[in-house]
């Protein structure tokens, strides 16, 4: 039988990999035979909300500053240097 410390790290980790794939799809969008920046900033947006689904609620603190933290953090390379 699981513990619920083990229910808890795996629902910790569907959520981290649901945000992977959304940052994933985000990074195969910025590239130069798309170049689709309102969907990638969609997913990027998806993958921060899943980042923090996924973290323990004592964690959160303010969500709004979290959010944007998140989406930093997730996505540091697809930013347009232009």
């Amino acid at each position: 039988m699981r513990t619920p410390e083990q229910v808890k790290w795996d629902f910790v980790q569907q959520w981290l990999d649901k945000a992977r794939k959304d940052l994933a799809t985000g990074e195969i969008l910025l590239r130069e035979d798309f170049e689709d920046y309102e969907n990638a900033g969609f997913h990027a947006q998806q993958a921060a909300e899943k980042f923090i689904k996924g973290k323990p609620p004592a964690l959160l603190g303010n969500s709004q500053s979290l959010t944007f933290a998140a989406v930093v953090f997730l996505a540091p390379s697809t930013w347009n240097k232009n």
